[in-house]
């Protein structure tokens, strides 16, 4: 039985990427997986961009890109720009979403649960400069650019940069968690 937690636990920052081409309708379902997840009042405030090296704007984006990340994601066949719609119409008028990252963090890890499940690596970028895509995509005030994701086939270890290799292969580490159950576990307030 394939459960869902396998491709959850099995997740991770991908760096190493295959040169190999992602066919289009893998991407369309990773977007449907992202397209499908809940969200406050079902407002949906997500928008994406998936750019490949074949399109006028790849080169712009990936310049945003800091230095660090350039190094591996210049593999990646795919980058996707997520970006968060910060306002919603209500009642004639446009008011602050503040559920709006929250709902794009579901959606962008539906998108990267989706593509791991489909045989592909991700890894969301936090650090490009934000000003300047704006600037690229014309995007509106409301508007802001919050991830890029790093979309691919997983790429040959051995051949990677010793210092991207050597991160590759470090194993994921993650806190160790206490689950709480009722009020009375949560720590007293003062």
């Amino acid at each position: 039985m394939s459960l869902l937690l396998n491709s959850i636990s099995e997740r991770k920052s991908h760096m190493v990427f295959s040169p190999e081409p992602v066919e289009k309708h893998l991407i369309d379902i990773c977007m449907q997986a992202a397209l499908l997840s809940p969200s406050a009042m079902n407002i949906q405030p997500w928008r994406y961009v998936c750019i490949s090296p074949k399109d006028e704007v790849y080169m712009q984006v990936f310049q945003t890109l800091m230095e660090g990340n350039r190094k591996w994601a210049k593999d990646a066949p795919v980058l996707v720009l997520a970006i968060v719609e910060k306002e919603y119409l209500y009642k004639e008028n446009m008011v602050p979403n503040s559920y709006a990252m929250h709902d794009l963090g579901m959606a962008n890890m539906a998108f990267m649960i989706q593509a791991q499940e489909l045989g592909l690596r991700s890894h969301p970028i936090g650090g490009f400069d934000k000003v300047q895509i704006k600037q690229i995509f014309s995007l509106p005030e409301t508007m802001e650019p919050v991830l890029i994701i790093a979309v691919g086939f997983p790429g040959k270890e051995e051949e990677a940069l010793p210092e991207i290799r050597e991160r590759q292969l470090k194993p994921r580490a993650r806190k160790e968690q206490q689950l709480m159950f009722g009020f009375g576990s949560l720590p007293a307030v003062k």
